[in-house]
């Protein structure tokens, strides 16, 4: 029996970056996926909602640092880390 799995996979190259982020998003669905991308102090700093199934590429205004983007499509969420470097 084969049960299906209704996973969020995201891919976020090049990771560490200089210059921006891009993030693949495959999910199972066709709902509108959310990116909230926070600093190292918790502090939101981009809100991305994304419904064309294309590749999301942020980042080139933000500073060098360390970032965690919570991916969300319905109730499927993942967690990736992010490095921008100087």
């Amino acid at each position: 029996k084969t049960v299906l799995n209704h996973n969020l996979e995201v891919r976020a190259y090049p990771n560490p970056t200089k210059y921006q982020f891009t993030l693949a998003v495959v999910g199972s669905n066709y709902e509108k996926v959310e990116v909230a991308v926070y600093n190292i102090l918790g502090v939101m700093v981009k809100h991305i909602e994304n419904n064309d199934g294309q590749p999301i590429i942020f980042g080139e205004e933000l500073p060098a640092g360390t970032y965690i983007a919570i991916v969300s499509q319905g109730s499927n969420q993942k967690t990736v880390r992010l490095i921008k470097q100087e």
